[in-house]
């Protein structure tokens, strides 16, 4: 890097000889330019190196064999989310079982991701539509999903409570097994589904009339608008029972990819990608449910505390701010039925 051979590196240096990005340079010489003259010498740089080392990924999960398709799995519990992944394929060099391992860490869950596409394999010369042609087939994947992977959930697993996650193409998979009862919510992540569905020839508006759960739907400034905000699939769903539970975003700063193969150095799709796991985790949180479930651990409230709280005795001797809550929303609802 130190071209002009003077023993220090600029950033313009650095910009020039690596691969590196303004912002990844910066972040260099935020790092290493220890004595901030603007440039990084030899043992500046030995300890830049040192303390940023990459640390390997190792995945948490092992592959299973269910029927003749391998599933990576991860975590462990009673409630499953099977994670859809995108049209590149299951052995994909991209982030998704990262994320995969840290959504089984985060909410204890178990996460499965099924080989979807079997032996195929993407050509570099395939066109889109080509590849989503032919890898587009629900009847083969309803098969493996009601003949194999349900019963193995539920039998060797003991899941009771399942959800889907779909990235990309893996959200026509995952909005085609909504369809079923036994899927509790449903959430669609840069949705490729209009193009799966139009590659598949078959009907969009029957494929969204299908669904039965409630399904978030995070789409990117260039996906379908089927999929966005007042698209198709959000009109279809208002008119279902379960509509209102229902999410519907845009990502606006967001291109199709950014979750699974974005520049992470870039801390808009930093944040972003952070942004849509919590929330994925939070969204199916609030529906994946079984009967017989581990009531939560509920704070206790003032009285059995024994807060003495002053401002609240203006309101009440003995309630918390939480009970008056929950006696006023009582009181509204006593007043609706007189």
């Amino acid at each position: 890097m130190d071209l002009d051979g003077d023993g220090q590196i600029t950033r313009e240096e650095m910009m020039e000889y690596s691969a590196l990005n303004q912002q990844e340079v910066n972040a260099v010489f935020d790092l290493g330019d220890t004595d901030r003259d603007g440039s990084i010498d030899l043992n500046e740089f030995v300890g830049v190196m040192q303390t940023s080392a990459p640390v390997p990924y190792t995945e948490s999960g092992t592959i299973v064999t269910v029927g003749e398709t391998d599933v990576y799995l991860v975590g462990s519990g009673a409630k499953c989310v099977i994670w859809c992944h995108d049209m590149k394929g299951f052995n994909s060099d991209d982030r998704t079982r990262q994320l995969v391992d840290k959504l089984a860490e985060t909410t204890g869950w178990v996460i499965a991701v099924p080989n979807f596409l079997g032996g195929k394999k993407i050509e570099e010369s395939a066109d889109e539509y080509s590849w989503l042609s032919s890898i587009t087939d629900w009847n083969t994947i309803r098969d493996f999903w009601v003949e194999r992977l349900l019963p193995y959930l539920r039998d060797d697993l003991g899941i009771k409570a399942i959800g889907v996650l779909g990235t990309g193409w893996g959200s026509y998979v995952a909005t085609r097994m909504s369809s079923y009862e036994e899927i509790l919510a449903c959430v669609n992540i840069q949705p490729l589904i209009s193009s799966a569905v139009e590659a598949a020839k078959e009907d969009l508006y029957e494929v969204y009339e299908d669904v039965r759960c409630p399904t978030l739907m995070m789409a990117c400034r260039n996906n379908c608008p089927n999929e966005k905000p007042g698209g198709l699939a959000n009109n279809i769903y208002n008119s279902c029972s379960f509509g209102k539970k229902c999410e519907f975003v845009e990502l606006q700063d967001m291109m199709h990819g950014f979750l699974l193969e974005g520049e992470r150095s870039v801390e808009a799709i930093a944040v972003q990608s952070r942004m849509s796991m919590k929330k994925t985790a939070e969204f199916l949180g609030k529906f994946l449910h079984y009967h017989g479930e581990p009531e939560p651990v509920v704070e206790a409230c003032c009285r059995e505390k024994g807060i003495d709280d002053f401002d609240l005795k203006t309101h009440s001797s003995d309630c918390c701010k939480t009970c008056l809550e929950i006696k006023h929303q009582a009181n509204k609802a006593a007043s609706r039925c007189m």
